[in-house]
């Protein structure tokens, strides 16, 4: 087990009982990631739902499936190629956006695991993610490389979430506009 895993499963055993906010108290799951800790693109969202409730993965219900989907036609292996995780770990009531003090208690967390990876860039999926780099809308900011600032300043490329997606009806052009997106993240991914 290389020393990125270890890390990461000290810090998920740790992380099972966490209680430093309200949605401990209705969650089946932490949500933890799934994916390579040794990738160079990692891949955010927001919030678990049922499915990764459920199945302590983040990206597994619908959303996951077009995520997957989108990641392999754009070149990407979810499974090698990315590191996908959430802002917050634990599923909001009735899928709602998690409030500022929720991603706040998650913050030192989603952080740690930001340092730890280590990526080249951070591909963040809808607002929740994208307030990560400081951007409160994406429309103007969706697949131009913006910043993320922690210890160290880290590349990201914004894009929509792929709810939004499903909830657009599978629009075409939100499908060709993430699909950009994501191709943005993969060649910054795979910069030297």
């Amino acid at each position: 087990m290389n020393n990125n895993r270890k890390k990461l499963k000290h810090l998920a055993m740790s992380w099972k009982s966490c209680a430093d906010c309200d949605l401990s108290i209705g969650r089946t799951n932490v949500v933890f990631y799934r994916g390579n800790p040794d990738a160079k693109i990692i891949v955010m969202g927001e919030a678990p739902g049922r499915d990764e409730d459920e199945q302590g993965e983040p990206f597994v219900g619908q959303a996951g499936k077009v995520l997957d989907s989108f990641l392999f036609s754009s070149g990407l292996n979810p499974k090698k190629d990315v590191f996908i995780m959430n802002v917050v770990g634990c599923r909001p009531p009735n899928n709602r956006q998690p409030k500022r003090e929720e991603t706040k208690a998650c913050s030192s967390r989603t952080n740690y695991m930001i340092e730890l990876v280590d990526p080249k860039v951070i591909l963040l999926l809808g607002a929740t993610a994208a307030k990560l780099a400081d951007v409160l809308s994406i429309g103007p900011w969706r697949g131009k490389p913006v910043e993320v600032e922690l210890k160290k300043t880290y590349r990201a490329v914004i894009t929509y979430h792929p709810s939004f997606y499903l909830r657009q009806g599978k629009s075409k052009e939100v499908e060709r506009k993430m699909l950009s997106d994501i191709r943005v993240a993969r060649a910054i991914g795979r910069d030297k």
